[in-house]
């Protein structure tokens, strides 16, 4: 009897010392793809995204795999009485973008008696993350900070009449250029401290520039094409002297103009106008247009003389002159007996009038006279 227990004792004691020699962990595995779960090169078994699957293993290195139709997941594991918590199986793994501090300066805040308002301009794509830091330098007063879409002109952030601001967060809702505008309503100027960071969009550009630049872009408006005749000094109806309104754009940045007295200057400048096929034709086909361009380097003269004498004044004085009363005129073109004469004015003159004068007792004179106005703009772009 005593051999017999002894036996099942020693038995026991085995079983006991088995189980303690190969411990085991529960652990919870969630796969973030459909797919078959795989341990130890054993399938388990088919697994949906997201779902969560338990699994107890023996202590030691233990070797998981996911496999669906995209791919294999690989994850090894060292079970032991620390492992717990889940295991997360085919999930991708997003790399962590660092802050790129895109501002960081010390910005004039114009007052009461200042208008100028400083733009600090920056390029940003859509979706970035944008955070805004600011504080008045000089302690008393108030400020406000405002962001603009440029394009558009549409504020997407203001906070207003502020002691300062501590990571204020922005969400660009499109890619372009920014800018940021920074001003307080007291009598004399301050300064302020202002930074900000910009989180790069997870579906943006990874390789995006910040930086941005000055295009220019010119347009033009043709602001006179007329024929008029300017009389000779013996008519008894109508006067050897006229003027003609130019009316400028009071954007102008520049003009030009060009004058043809007789058919020969008229026919002269469109027959040079049919041989700048291709040179610019798809903006304008009209040679001023071009030579304001700069596209062309000059435009038809005749050598011939005539009686035509040109000059540019203002509307008071124009009166003048037309009285035929001494007057005064801009300075920067005029002429004597010309047939044809041009020229690009670099300066917008809102009072302007055309003055011409014939000097012949007996030929009066059609005289053709073409003026167009350019307007250079500049904006900001992205410096892709």
């Amino acid at each position: 009897m005593k051999q017999v227990i002894s036996a099942i004792l020693y038995l026991l004691i085995s079983f006991n010392c088995f189980c303690q020699s190969n411990p085991e962990a529960t652990i919870l595995i969630v796969a973030c793809k459909s797919g078959i779960l795989v341990v130890d090169g054993n399938e388990i078994g088919s697994v949906e995204a997201d779902d969560a699957k338990k699994l107890t293993l023996s202590y030691g290195e233990h070797y998981l795999q996911l496999k669906n139709t995209t791919g294999k997941y690989n994850f090894t594991i060292n079970v032991d009485e620390s492992t717990k918590g889940i295991i997360k199986l085919g999930c991708d793994v997003e790399s962590k973008i660092e802050k790129i501090r895109v501002l960081d300066k010390e910005v004039a805040l114009s007052g009461a008696l200042g208008n100028d308002l400083e733009k600090n301009v920056i390029g940003f794509d859509k979706d970035d993350e944008v955070t805004i830091n600011a504080s008045l330098l000089n302690k008393k007063g108030l400020f406000t900070v405002s962001l603009f879409e440029y394009s558009t002109g549409r504020e997407i952030y203001k906070k207003e009449r502020i002691i300062s601001i501590v990571n204020d967060k922005i969400t660009i809702p499109t890619k372009g250029v920014y800018y940021f505008l920074v001003y307080q309503e007291g009598l004399f100027s301050k300064s302020a401290k202002l930074t900000v960071d910009r989180n790069p969009s997870k579906n943006g550009n990874p390789n995006f520039n910040t930086a941005v630049k000055i295009v220019y872009d010119t347009t033009f408006t043709e602001v006179l094409n007329t024929v008029t005749r300017v009389y000779s000094t013996t008519n008894l109806e109508h006067s050897s002297r006229t003027v003609i309104k130019i009316n400028l754009p009071s954007n102008t940045t520049y003009w030009a103009y060009w004058i043809g007295v007789g058919q020969e200057s008229r026919t002269k400048y469109k027959t040079f106008a049919g041989t700048l096929s291709g040179v610019g034709t798809l903006l304008s086909a009209n040679p001023l247009v071009l030579f304001g361009l700069k596209l062309i380097p000059a435009l038809p003269m005749l050598n011939t003389p005539s009686t035509i004498t040109y000059k540019f004044t203002d509307t008071k004085n124009a009166q003048l002159f037309i009285n035929g009363l001494a007057y005064s005129t801009y300075n920067f073109k005029y002429a004597d007996n010309v047939s044809t004469d041009y020229s690009l004015i670099e300066q917008n003159v809102q009072d302007l009038v055309l003055t011409m004068k014939n000097s012949s007792t007996i030929d009066g004179q059609d005289v053709d006279i073409k003026v167009v106005a350019f307007i250079v703009n500049a904006k900001w772009v992205l410096h892709e």
